[in-house]
């Protein structure tokens, strides 16, 4: 073979390989959630308590269900004093970490089945931002690069971080320190947003945990 056809056939492959690596491209390309949306409260789950996501069980039997019971009514209160690992730091209800999270844990007003505003969400190809009249302004990246944003104490950072998976699905994960305050244990909440192959309902199911501790629940969006 000549050099030249041997260069003529090098550029053809090269040629071809790039057009598949944009093929694979596009085919990841992330979901657009832009629009504005409604959460649908007959077909959303209960948010949980924000004091009990991070809360564990209260023992069966003796006086452990008396216990739990009996702090119920203290959800504005810091954990008891002495508790358990798992409550070991644990903030009041204004400082819970529930408050960093998306709209999964936010939109419903406390969980409810009700419907709650209308989010308005804009989306470019670096960041999703989610304006909630309820629960306020948030941020995604959508380009692969994790952002940093302040916890709800101001004390420590937020880092998040967006991974698409597929046309119609976002992965996004957030890590803080539980409570928000510095030296506690890592608090880690995922978020699955998937649309619909429509586009118009937006499902998003979010895992919170800290070390022993997992929730998860579904909000479903209807867009208008």
């Amino acid at each position: 073979m000549r050099t030249s056809d041997m260069r003529r056939h090098i550029l053809i492959l090269m040629v071809l390989g790039v057009a598949f690596f944009g093929l694979q491209v596009a085919a990841m390309a992330a979901p657009n959630f832009a629009g504005s949306w409604v959460r649908d409260g007959a077909k959303s789950e209960p948010v949980p308590n924000a004091l009990m996501l991070n809360r564990a069980p209260a023992p069966q039997g003796g006086g452990g269900a008396a216990a739990g019971r009996g702090n119920a009514p203290q959800a504005g209160a810091p954990a008891a004093q002495g508790g358990g690992a798992a409550q070991a730091g644990a903030p009041s209800q204004a400082g819970a970490p529930a408050q960093a999270a998306a709209p999964a844990a936010r939109a419903g007003g406390g969980g409810g089945r009700g419907n709650g505003p209308s989010i308005v969400m804009e989306q470019d190809a670096t960041a999703l931002t989610v304006n909630d009249p309820q629960n306020g302004y948030r941020k995604y990246p959508m380009d692969g690069k994790p952002i940093t944003r302040r916890t709800e104490q101001w004390v420590t950072n937020a880092t998040v971080t967006g991974t698409p998976q597929g046309n119609d699905t976002m992965v996004f994960t957030t890590t803080q320190p539980y409570g928000g305050m510095p030296g506690n244990n890592t608090l880690t909440v995922k978020e699955v947003w998937t649309l619909s192959p429509d586009g118009k309902v937006l499902t998003v199911t979010t895992t919170r945990s800290i070390p022993a501790i997992e929730k998860t629940y579904k909000q479903v969006y209807n867009k208008q």
